[in-house]
């Protein structure tokens, strides 16, 4: 985890192989019918609603992150993936309008760039409602590695005190 500033945001690196992270996608993927009817049901209308995109990080050029697709990474054949939360602003069909909220300053990104990601796209989703946090299956591997006082901080940062599932 990133903890060189204290106030500054957590990223955690995590390895695409890692075979829980593996697990917490398919599970993220095989659920994701739950967050888009939340969504559009308006359930949680005071909560963040966030999607785990992965992006191409083109930092080394000099350039800003971009949305990896097959097109963008056939493009950018060298080019290293890494994994941002965007805010879910509003879906159509199979396509989620989002924006950045937070992300490394060497991605070049700014808080409100927007990106429209296809459904496919989704690697986690979550609702963050206060302390509560629905989905976010990738950072329940991550906090579950932390120790207590690492745990502190992710709680303090994210304001995420407990994992529930989505009620039926």
């Amino acid at each position: 985890m990133n903890d060189a500033v204290p106030d500054e945001p957590l990223f955690a690196h995590l390895c695409d192989d890692d075979p829980e992270l593996i697990d917490a996608v398919s599970v993220a993927k095989r659920t994701l019918p739950q967050f888009l009817d939340a969504f559009s049901k308006r359930r949680f209308p005071t909560a963040a609603h966030l999607v785990k995109v992965p992006f191409l990080d083109r930092s080394n050029g000099g350039e800003s992150a971009i949305v990896r697709t097959s097109e963008t990474a056939a493009q950018h054949p060298t080019e290293p993936t890494c994994h941002l939360w965007l805010t879910v602003d509003s879906v159509l069909e199979d396509l989620m309008f989002c924006s950045v909220f937070e992300s490394p300053p060497a991605l070049k990104l700014t808080t409100y760039d927007s990106f429209v990601v296809e459904a496919e796209l989704i690697e986690d989703w979550m609702i963050n409602e206060g302390s509560v946090a629905y989905g976010g299956f990738s950072m329940r591997v991550v906090r579950s590695r932390l120790s207590i006082t690492e745990r502190r901080r992710f709680e303090d940062c994210t304001g995420i005190r407990e994992f529930k599932e989505i009620a039926p």
